[in-house]
């Protein structure tokens, strides 16, 4: 390998990195607001629509810590059939 590629490797590495902590940080800002509930609670009748939503960015490793939070607060207020 040359030793560009190599840079490379670790830049691109750094970026994935730094998205990760970002998502981490969106998921504890996520659960520590009042935000999350106010939307499920918005959300009444339309429960699978979150969930389809909430799994869709379950796939992701970028979106997954956002995600296990609704999915989280999902189980918690709806039924658990939909999930």
């Amino acid at each position: 390998m040359s030793g560009t590629r190599i840079v490379k490797n670790y830049r691109l590495l750094w970026h994935d990195l730094a998205i990760l902590l970002l998502s981490i940080i969106l998921a504890v800002l996520l659960a520590k607001s009042g935000w999350l509930e106010g939307w499920l609670i918005g959300l009444d009748g339309w429960f699978w629509l979150a969930s389809f939503l909430a799994g869709f960015f379950f796939v992701s490793l970028f979106t997954a810590a956002p995600a296990a939070i609704v999915i989280a607060a999902l189980a918690q207020t709806g039924p658990i059939g939909v999930l």
